[in-house]
C-alpha cells in the first residue's frame, strides 16, 4: 500500500503500477500570495499548506500524477488543454494517452471513454494525490503528521 500511495523516490513511484505515473519536470513560484507550479505544459494554483513543504527545496522539482488522478473535463483555471492520441480499453476501464506541448501523458477513466482521438481535452489534475520529488528525484512529504 505504502509503496504504490508513497514512494520513496521517483524510481519506486515508476515502477509500481500500471500505467506508470506521469512525470513533470516543474518549479515552484510565487505571484502575490499564490504558490503557482509552472512548467511548459502548465501553470497550476497549488495550496499554500503543500507550498510552504516544498519551499525549502523547490528550485526545480518534479510532479507526478498517477493516471487515476489525470482527470479529463470542462476548461478551468487549473486546467490545461491536450491532444487524445490514442485511446486503449482495458475492460472496466479505458487508458487515454494525451499530449500536451510535446509531452506524453496517460490518464485512465472508469468504463468507456467518452473522448475521441484527435480531439482536444482539458486536463486537471487531483493535487491532493500527487507526488513531489526533488532535484535527487526523493519524495517530498507534503502533508502534515497526525
Amino acid at each position: 500500500y505504502d509503496i504504490y500511495h508513497r514512494p520513496a523516490n521517483i524510481f519506486v513511484g515508476t515502477f509500481i503500477g500500471s500505467p506508470p505515473l506521469n512525470l513533470f519536470s516543474c518549479a515552484l513560484r510565487s505571484e502575490g500570495a499564490t504558490p503557482f507550479l509552472v512548467s511548459p505544459v502548465f501553470h497550476l494554483p497549488l495550496a499554500t499548506a503543500v507550498a510552504r513543504h516544498l519551499s525549502g527545496s523547490a528550485e526545480e522539482l518534479t510532479l507526478g500524477v498517477r493516471p487515476e488522478f489525470v482527470i479529463l473535463g470542462p476548461k478551468r483555471e487549473e486546467s490545461f488543454p491536450a491532444r487524445v492520441t490514442l485511446i486503449e480499453s482495458l475492460g472496466s476501464r479505458t487508458l487515454i494517452f494525451l499530449e500536451a506541448r510535446g509531452q506524453e501523458l496517460r490518464a485512465v477513466v472508469q468504463g468507456e471513454a467518452t473522448v475521441r482521438e484527435g480531439e482536444t481535452v482539458h486536463v486537471t489534475f487531483a493535487l491532493e494525490h500527487a507526488f513531489f520529488f526533488d532535484r535527487q528525484g526523493r519524495r517530498i512529504e507534503t502533508r502534515d503528521s497526525g
